[in-house]
């Protein structure tokens, strides 16, 4: 496996020995290849969470982690 699904991949591990149920992150927009790579691994396009603010330069995406 790869590093780049490596990381994701114990980022929601950790997220779930947690009980969390959701997780979220931004991501800038001229990172295509990250924004491509979250895509695959399921996460979804999603407006601004917590203090972020709607920005031209930032994509926010999200993945369910209750089916894990």
């Amino acid at each position: 496996m790869q590093l780049g699904h490596r990381l994701p991949q114990d980022l929601e591990t950790r997220a779930v020995a947690l009980h969390l149920p959701y997780l979220r992150l931004e991501s800038g927009v001229s990172q295509p290849e990250v924004l491509g790579l979250f895509t695959q691994l399921g996460y979804q396009q999603r407006g601004p969470f917590g203090q972020y603010q709607a920005k031209p330069y930032s994509a926010f995406i999200e993945k369910s982690l209750t089916e894990l």
